[in-house]
This record gives structure tokens, sequence and C-alpha cells, in this order.
């Protein structure tokens, strides 16, 4: 790999790419280099993201360093997966828990050399069997302690963490556990065969012009359908939740064309557009309020500080009052919204999360004109915009009529929009 003078000369959609290839919070750079192929860049270079783990003094947060390679090409679309050397315990009990929450499982038939040294993590299993050729597989089953990661717009490398000769912890004050840093990056004297497996692993995949034609041909419809319906007819614990919660193309479609006010509106829209998680939080606060209000009436002719729980259950009430009217505010714009059609602008990643899952903000430009609408939403949805916004391909979303600068993108919602 050539060195290339400065990272910040990636083109922004690599660069982007590059960072979504992580999905980690607080990414941070470092010694990146960059050469350019006909297909797209190869990148080299360090990272470190900000990790956690649990303590008996508490969670404990410290920075992870790593090394990679990422084969960025903006012209292919491949499904995700996660190819990595097989450890026999982790083997174990990745295979158990995968069956428990209903993961498809994939092995190459007939290929026992590879299914004996590789892992595979996919809910697309058809399309990948379609994309690892003879000469791909060839090439994986040479190298040893490999983390393959395949994104829809390029192949990253890491070595996997059991192989890891340099592996030092930066430790808090004397006897504390709290980790300040762990460096994972390779040392110079491993860095060579490091970029040479990376080659090896990952180019019969990444330098194929056909590669991601050939798995989207390989099944019927996008590789997010596929997925969707592998993992909704597997049964298991993620089917479950999967089928419950899906905003399917048809009932984007009705709500779209649904004259308003609209009615009869899907569970799994009503949960999305305006209920969210708030109704668990509006019972916390609700049983919250009560109870600080009956401990305050309780205790109010002989305690002087009785005035304390009323607080608390005021406030827990207000609480409950702005959730009310957020909510409010939320279905409005799903029952009386106006649709109109419009283009992604910008994805940007924000310091938020929910659920441990990072939140990102989707700028929609409502057509022919208007108020740009921003939606902050998960990963998955920022997935569809990036890809809607790279093939400049229409949208639509729900304006507020009495406030035009209120809206919700709704295709944000379903698994199904997100395209090849």
């Amino acid at each position: 790999m050539s060195e290339q003078p400065a990272p910040s000369a990636l083109p922004e959609d690599a660069l982007r790419e590059l960072k979504a290839a992580f999905e980690e919070r607080s990414l941070e750079f470092e010694d990146a280099h960059f050469q350019q192929h006909e297909l797209g860049y190869d990148i080299f270079g360090h990272v470190s993201w900000q990790e956690s783990s649990k303590s008996k003094s508490g969670q404990q947060f410290y920075r992870l360093h790593r090394t990679f390679v990422f084969f960025y090409r903006p012209a292919t679309t491949l499904p995700e997966a996660m190819l990595h050397s097989k450890s026999k315990l982790v083997s174990q009990l990745q295979s158990a828990f995968s069956h428990l929450l209903g993961m498809p499982s994939c092995q190459l038939e007939g290929e026992d050399q590879f299914n004996s040294a590789y892992d595979i993590t996919t809910a697309t299993p058809d399309s990948l069997r379609a994309l690892l050729t003879r000469q791909a597989i060839d090439a994986l089953v040479t190298v040893r302690d490999a983390v393959i990661i395949l994104k829809p717009r390029g192949v990253l490398f890491m070595r996997h963490q059991q192989a890891i000769s340099r592996s030092s912890m930066q430790l808090g004050p004397p006897g504390s556990r709290q980790v300040h840093n762990a460096d994972q990056r390779i040392d110079d004297t491993d860095l060579q065969a490091f970029l040479d497996d990376a080659v090896t692993a990952c180019t019969a995949i990444a330098n194929d012009p056909d590669a991601g034609r050939r798995a989207a041909n390989a099944v019927e419809g996008t590789f997010a359908e596929e997925a969707l319906h592998n993992m909704t007819s597997g049964g298991g614990y993620i089917g479950h939740v999967i089928s419950k919660h899906l905003v399917t193309r048809e009932m984007l479609d009705a709500l779209r064309h649904q004259p308003v006010p609209r009615s009869n509106i899907p569970g799994p829209i009503r949960k999305l557009g305006w209920q969210g998680s708030t109704t668990f939080l509006m019972t916390v606060l609700s049983l919250m309020g009560t109870i600080a209000l009956i401990i305050s009436l309780s205790t109010r002719n002989n305690d002087a500080s009785w005035w304390i729980p009323l607080l608390i259950s005021l406030g827990a009430y207000v609480g409950v009052v702005l959730t009310c009217c957020h909510r409010a505010a939320r279905k409005r714009l799903v029952v009386h919204g106006r649709a109109l059609p419009g283009i992604i602008t910008a994805v940007e990643q924000t310091d938020d999360e929910v659920n441990s899952s990072l939140i990102y903000r989707i700028v929609v430009q409502p057509q022919p004109d208007g108020s740009p609408i921003e939606a902050r939403m998960p990963e998955q949805a920022a997935k569809t915009a990036r890809r809607l916004m790279e093939q400049g391909r229409e949208t639509w979303v729900l304006v507020d009529p009495g406030k035009p600068a209120r809206g919700t993108w709704p295709e944000g919602w379903s698994l199904e929009a997100l395209p090849d």
C-alpha cells in the first residue's frame, strides 16, 4: 500500500462509508493512508473507538485501538456478512446463540476446509454463497486469524483479537480496575504479513466488478428482503420481534395515498410513528409520581421534608404531560400530515444513543420547495438514507400542515425500504 499525504484528501463519500463500516461510537482515525484503485480506494490505518466493560465499581469506558484495511468500492453493493476465523468455544456458543435468536446458518456445501476455518454471520446466506467464487474460497483458506466484514460499499479486514500478540492495557489509578486504553494495533514486525493477508483474503471479492451483481441475481428481491425473509421464517426471538414491528411497503403506500385524516393505521406504524417507548416511560413516571405523592401526603403532618417527595411527584407528572404533548404532535403528523415528495440531502451521526444504538440525523428536502425536514433515527434507517442519497432516488415525507417545518420520514421505519 503506497502512502498518500493526508486522510482528509479522501473523497467525502469514501470517508463516510469508512466510518459506517465500523458502526462504533466516537471513531477516531490515526495514520490513515490510501491508494486509488480503478474500482475505488484501498485504505489502511489505525482506528480507535469507545468501548465499555462492567466491573464491581460499575461500567468503565475506554478506547480500543485496532489496525484495519478497508477496500472501498463505490460502484458495487455487497450483501452484509462477517467471516471470522473459528475459535472452538466461541463457535459453539455462537451456534447455540444464533439458533436461539433464529439467525440463518451459512456453510458452503462441499467446502470442508473452508467450513472448518471460518464462522459466518449473515442474514443473506444465499447471496453470500453466490459471492464466494472458487478463487475467493481458495484465497480465504490460506489466511488465518482474520475478521472480514462485508459492507454494501466495500470489504473491511482486521486481525482476530485472539491472535494479536501486542495487546497492552493502560490502567487507571493503582488498585483500580479502570481501563483507560486498550492497544491492539499491529506492530511493525507483523505489519507486512497483516497487509499481505488483507490483500489475499479480500481482493477476490473487492476487485471483482461483477461481485455485487452476481450476489444480487442469486435471489429474488433485494438483500434487505432476503434478510427479512430468512429471519422471519426461521422462528426465534429476532424473527418474532421483527414480524411484530415490521413496516411493509404496502403499509407505507397505503399511508402515503390515504386521504387525511387517516384512520385504521397499522400497529407497527403507530408504534414507530408516535408511541415508541413512551408508553413504558409514561407508566414509570405515573407510578413514580403517584408513590411520591402518597409519601408526601402521609408525612406532611410529622415530617418537615414532606415537600421533597411532593416536588418529585410534580416533576414526574410534568414529564407525563410533556410526553403526552410529544406523542400528540407525532400522531398529528401521521394522521393529518401532507405526503410530499423529497430527496435526502444529509445523513450525519450524532453523539446520542437509544438502547445502545447510535442515532443519526437525516435531512429530507421536500420537493419542489419547502423547509428541510430533520429526522433522528437509528443505524438501519441511516443505511437506507445513504443509499437513497447516493442514488438520487426520490423519497417522501409527512409534513404538519399547521407547522411546515415539522415533519417525519416514514420510509426510515421500514426495513424493506433499503435498496441494493
